[in-house]
């Protein structure tokens, strides 16, 4: 580079500056040298072995990545400026030549005027930039740059023509917007206050009102529902609550929101409708979608799961419509959560691959969105490698969800007995959650600690993990969680009642029993005041209810088939661990009682076969034992082929429930008959084809059987 004249250096120099490479015209425009003068010094920066032409694209680059970084590392700093402004400026007069792709050329552009230090360009090129991110739901892109004309506009005055056309205060709420879809909820609450210190609620009631809606949003994000209540209360009393407004639909779609978050279904319910109504009076159609998802989450959570669906999916597509990222995000966040709810978990867990393609603006969103509940039903249906897959291709969640990848981390972890793994998990998720005292949190938290205290041996430390989950369920509408917390509290009970009777430690039978049975108590109470609403009792708590009444036995007087009912409740939700612990106990009691042997074998094998299938490692040591102890011979079902899936999994980096869909595809299958041979909906056949397609970079099906063929799985 030393050795290079005064003019190829200040083609190298533009060429550092540009980036990656450069187009041809677009050096030519930014040399400001004529044709001759450019060709001879790019030739002598190529007889240099510093640039490469690319015929194909009539643009140079740099020989190596590191030669452009010494390029540009010797340029002192006003040189680098004007070699950027000369950049920015052609781009701006051939916007042709820019980076291709939605947004690209804008940011590009902006980058250029921000390295030339033009604050007044940088700030107008920076809000371009962003709002193009924010048009394509890219929001952490979209969010750096309106950064970025933040940090331009704190270097202008606020009177310069600089600032025609862009208003201070929306800039704060635009960037704060992005920052809750960001994951950054410290910044994007920060923003609001201080685009609410701006107004006046005297001179601008309407706009107030906004922000502080805004603000009721972002608050739960940061863990604090009391100020969510208090700004939309605030927000309420600027606007007259007998006139129907856009800002009065906004304001009650965000209440019904947080009644929904704090699991007040009643008044969520109520609220929802109230705002339904108020946007359809004044055609303000996201935040009718807005008030549509909360009611159909509310719905489909209390058992009415096909009302619940259509509301979500009639919000969805407003959504879509209207390209809104974060009624995007909470629209496939809820359908997912309540396909899982309602124990439909193959629908839910094909939800975040559903249109997977490059053409799919929202892929992306959909992946950050319903990615968490997609890999939780994962978790449930057993196949915890699909899970993790699902878990590393996410970004990072937005607003209050932030911390939910974590926590399902945490489920994966506590399966496979990495039990500190699982706590540190836990602690992150937190520290993410900002100490939110909802049970959808802590409660979810408290009930996974308690999971671990119970796997560590350790049954008085998961009761009182315990005690802290129904201690956020308290006076709140959240059947299921509810009735969950008390199976794993009847758990922890007859775990410590067996441990004392081990160590011969002395124990008030009758008190544990009589806490046993007013645990039962409680669960029928429960179940009772659920039947008097008219809510149905879903699969999934039928099954937790009926977890109850096996575990409550195990300190009165064990019934294996209870157990045995249990498990094929479980069954009916295709969960595998619950059914696979299920069967391990009723194997364990018949057992015991020497009653039926050949019925405790094939509940022992088919648990043991869960265990090895899911990766479940503790429970599998378990089962294992109690096989050893009762000379029960456990064998895999069909091992060469389980070994087969192994190997092609691993070889083509598959899940080996792609490399079943696989080897139904060598075989010449449709998406109906693959449904009909693995048992899964043919939706999700056509979902698990497409991922294939991808992983494989196959054409289309034929290419993929061919592969599947040559790995010998016909």
């Amino acid at each position: 580079i030393e050795r290079l004249s005064a003019q190829a250096l200040h083609v190298v120099g533009l060429a550092a500056a540009a980036g990656a490479s450069i187009h041809h015209r677009l050096l030519a425009a930014a040399a400001r040298i004529d044709a001759d003068e450019l060709d001879a010094a790019v030739l002598e920066a190529i007889e240099h072995k510093v640039l490469v032409a690319d015929a194909d694209e009539n643009s140079f680059r740099f020989r190596h990545a590191l030669l452009r970084e010494a390029a540009y590392g010797a340029l002192l700093p006003g040189e680098r400026a004007r070699l950027h402004r000369a950049v920015a400026l052609a781009l701006t007069e051939h916007p042709e030549l820019g980076a291709a792709g939605p947004g690209y050329a804008a940011m590009e552009l902006a980058d250029h005027w921000r390295e030339a230090a033009d604050w007044p360009e940088a700030l107008r090129a920076s809000v371009t930039a962003a709002d193009a991110a924010a048009a394509v739901i890219a929001m952490p892109e979209a969010y750096a740059y309106f950064e970025h004309a933040l940090a331009a506009g704190d270097l202008i005055a606020a009177d310069s023509s600089a600032w025609l056309g862009i208003d201070r205060i929306d800039l704060d709420m635009k960037t704060a917007d992005a920052a809750y879809m960001s994951g950054e909820t410290k910044r994007a609450v920060d923003l609001v206050r201080r685009a609410l210190s701006a107004l006046d609620a005297d001179t601008d009631p309407r706009r107030v009102a906004i922000c502080y809606t805004m603000l009721g949003r972002n608050a739960w994000a940061i863990g604090d529902s009391q100020l969510a209540l208090d700004s939309l209360h605030q927000a309420a009393a600027l606007l007259p609550a007998d006139a129907p407004s856009v800002e009065l639909a906004g304001i009650l779609a965000e209440e019904a929101r947080s009644l929904m978050l704090m699991s007040h279904f009643n008044r969520g319910e109520a609220t929802a409708r109230e705002a339904i109504a108020t946007a359809r009076a004044v055609g303000a159609r996201m935040e009718e979608g807005h008030a549509l998802n909360t009611l159909g989450c509310i719905l489909g959570d209390r058992g009415d799961t096909n009302q619940g669906l259509a509301l979500l999916r009639e919000s969805l597509a407003i959504a879509e419509e209207l390209g809104n990222p974060d009624q995007l995000y909470r629209g496939y966040n809820n359908l997912a959560h309540v396909l899982g709810s309602a124990g439909r978990l193959e629908e839910a867990a094909a939800l975040v691959f559903e249109g997977d393609s490059a053409s799919d603006k929202f892929v992306g969103i959909r992946l950050g969105a319903a990615g968490q509940n997609s890999a939780e039903s994962l978790i449930r249906l057993g196949r915890l490698d699909e899970a993790e897959d699902l878990l590393a291709r996410m970004s990072r969640g937005s607003g209050n969800c932030v911390f939910g990848p974590f926590a399902v981390r945490a489920m994966i972890a506590i399966r496979r007995g990495l039990l500190d793994d699982a706590t540190a998990l836990l602690v992150t998720a937190e520290e993410l959650s900002g100490g939110l005292d909802t049970v959808n949190v802590q409660g979810w938290l408290h009930t996974l600690r308690a999971e671990i205290n119970l796997e560590r041996g350790e049954p008085q430390a998961a009761l009182e993990d315990v005690d802290r989950a129904l201690t956020t369920a308290v006076g709140v509408e959240e059947d299921m969680l509810i009735v969950e917390m008390h199976s794993l509290g009847l758990r922890a009970i007859a775990d410590d009642l067996d441990a004392a009777r081990a160590r011969q430690r002395r124990i008030d039978l009758d008190k544990v029993q009589r806490v046993a049975s007013g645990i039962l108590g409680e669960v029928d109470g429960l179940m009772a005041a659920r039947a008097a609403r008219g809510f149905p009792q879903t699969p999934i708590i039928a099954a937790f209810v009926a977890l109850c009444r096996a575990e409550a036995s195990r300190v009165t007087e064990v019934d294996p088939d209870l157990w045995r009912q249990a498990a094929a409740l479980w069954d009916i939700t295709q969960e595998a661990y619950p059914a696979a612990y299920c069967r391990w106990r009723e194997a364990e009691y018949l057992l015991g009682a020497r009653l039926d042997r050949k019925r405790a074998t094939e509940s022992a094998q088919a648990a043991w076969r869960t265990a090895v299938q899911m990766g479940a490692t503790p429970f599998r040591t378990k089962v294992e034992r109690l096989a050893e102890r009762a000379r029960i011979t456990l064998a895999p079902a069909e091992p060469a082929a389980a070994s087969t899936t192994r190997s092609v999994a691993e070889d083509l980096g598959l899940t080996p429930r792609e490399v079943e869909v696989l080897a139904q595809l060598a075989k010449g299958r449709t998406d109906r008959q693959i449904a009909e041979e693995l048992f899964i909906s043919k939706k999700t056949a056509s979902v698990h084809v497409s991922n294939l397609l991808r992983k494989l970079d196959a054409a289309n099906r034929i290419e993929a059987a061919e592969i599947g063929q040559r790995a010998s799985l016909v």
